[in-house]
């Protein structure tokens, strides 16, 4: 819209009562979601929107795009200003002049100063634009509403308050120290002092607690490789004290991992297998479902 990434951030909604402003809500643009930001969940009544970046250096009012005909719009009870760029330049009901926000003001477009005084009151945001007449934000109106409120102030307390509610790490902790040491309103930079150097001892048992942990679970892991390679060469074992007694009584007859055994003579046997018969070496027979057999070009591969 703007340029302005949104964030980080602040949302403030102020709503006027009389000659004055006061703050309904604030909220950090990176919870606000769907509460502050979606114009569905307020109405003009509710009041008017801002945005101020995290170094207090820009300021906003914020209008989101129309999602419905301005006529629409305003018996909805919300604001028909929109952002200057967006499709509600072709909606048949556009009025240049309707915006009903009580920080906008009308500013003639009669010469090129003229576009440029309009244009320097884009960094506070634009709503309408017409051929020969722009609706903007007043820069002026802005600056006497946030005065009227106290924004500046109180979005700094907010974050202050904010930061040390959400300061659980040491890391945390010592950047809110050194952020807020010469503007302490509540004492809490004395209170994150006094917790500091407890966390960091909480952190150390905790960085020790995790080393330990891993080394218990490499050490588990170390003889659970070693069970695992034994029960393979115990069943490896087995497997050739198998093998050696089936050839050892090897007869006619018998299944083989080949197939059936057909003739005897040592140091060879003589099988019916997949190919046909097929006269082996004894050592390579196995007892049936023991060893796979696999032949390749007629020949068998052990």
């Amino acid at each position: 819209m703007d340029g302005v990434a949104r964030d980080w951030g602040t949302y403030v909604l102020i709503r006027k009562n009389g000659d004055s402003w006061q703050i309904v809500s604030i909220e950090s643009a990176s919870s606000a979601g769907a509460s502050l930001v979606n114009p569905k969940n307020r109405t003009a009544r509710d009041g008017e929107l801002l945005f101020l970046s995290e170094d207090l250096k820009y300021v906003s009012v914020e209008f989101s795009p129309l999602e419905t005909s301005s006529l629409e719009q305003a018996k909805a009870g919300r604001f028909i200003c929109f952002v200057f760029g967006f499709d509600e330049l072709k909606k048949k009901d556009f009025r240049p002049n309707a915006c009903n926000s009580d920080l906008t003001s009308s500013v003639e477009k009669l010469s090129n100063a003229a576009k440029q005084a309009a244009g320097a009151i884009v960094t506070l945001g634009i709503t309408t634009v017409a051929a020969n007449s722009v609706r903007s934000v007043d820069a002026v109106k802005v600056v006497a509403a946030m005065e009227s409120a106290r924004v500046i102030p109180r979005v700094k307390y907010y974050r202050y308050t904010k930061e040390f509610s959400a300061a659980q790490s040491s890391e945390q902790l010592q950047a809110f120290i050194n952020r807020y040491r010469n503007d302490d309103p509540d004492g809490l930079v004395t209170k994150a002092e006094s917790s500091f150097g407890a966390r960091v001892e909480q952190e150390r048992i905790e960085s020790e607690r995790r080393v330990l942990e891993a080394e218990l679970a490499r050490q588990r892991q170390e003889r659970e490789a070693e069970r695992a390679q034994q029960e393979r060469s115990r069943r490896d074992e087995q497997a050739r004290e198998r093998a050696a007694q089936f050839r050892q009584s090897l007869q006619p007859g018998d299944q083989s991992h080949c197939g059936l055994v057909i003739e005897v003579k040592k140091p060879l046997v003589k099988l019916q297998t997949m190919i046909g018969e097929y006269w082996m070496r004894i050592e390579q027979v196995y007892p049936a479902g023991n060893h796979d057999c696999r032949f390749i070009n007629g020949q068998y591969i052990y």
